[in-house]
């Protein structure tokens, strides 16, 4: 016979994922834009939440459920579940290309969504002031930031789409009924 465990807790559903794992990964980095360690464990929350939701919520193998601009869908996958998202909304395809590039290092096929990343350093912190000293921006200069490498030079903040991504999620959990994502 095993042993028993005294198991306090575990993650073992949606819920638990999102209120033990996701919101504190997610408040932690809100709390530390600079942090690169904490964006990319966000982004890996964000990014396979797409299997947690699928394999929780499925029926007869596929996943039906209301898109993001309203939509009847149905996934056979959590593969096509995370393209149909993408197809919807391009800054889930940006939070695909870094916890996929964190994952491979470097990414063999091009991404769907235009300036997503196809290499872990497409993601690096960065200062948001000008020159030596950052001046510009914030009390005597910027501050640092994570940021994505963007297409011809235009490097953007990862709080934008990490935001704009979990705001995705709770209308998804909203309209299809699969729970809740505290604020």
């Amino acid at each position: 016979m095993g042993e028993e465990r005294n198991v306090c807790f575990k993650i073992d559903s949606v819920q638990a994922f999102i209120d033990k794992v996701l919101v504190p990964d997610h408040s932690e980095f809100m709390n530390d834009s600079a942090n690169i360690r904490l964006a990319f464990h966000d982004a890996i929350d964000l990014f396979h939440l797409v299997d947690w939701v699928f394999h929780s919520n499925k029926t007869i193998g596929s996943l039906n459920f209301i898109g993001p601009f309203g939509s009847e869908k149905k996934a056979k996958d959590e593969k096509e579940f995370a393209n149909i998202l993408e197809s919807e909304d391009s800054s889930f395809g940006i939070i695909r290309g870094v916890a996929n590039s964190l994952k491979h290092l470097e990414l063999r096929a091009v991404p769907k969504t235009l300036g997503a990343p196809t290499h872990a350093a497409n993601t690096f912190v960065s200062g948001t002031g000008y020159g030596m000293g950052r001046f510009g921006e914030g009390p005597f200069g910027g501050t640092e930031t994570v940021k994505i490498q963007g297409p011809d030079g235009d490097d953007r903040p990862y709080s934008v789409f990490s935001t704009s991504v979990l705001d995705m999620w709770r209308d998804l959990f909203a309209k299809n009924g699969w729970g809740e994502i505290p604020q």
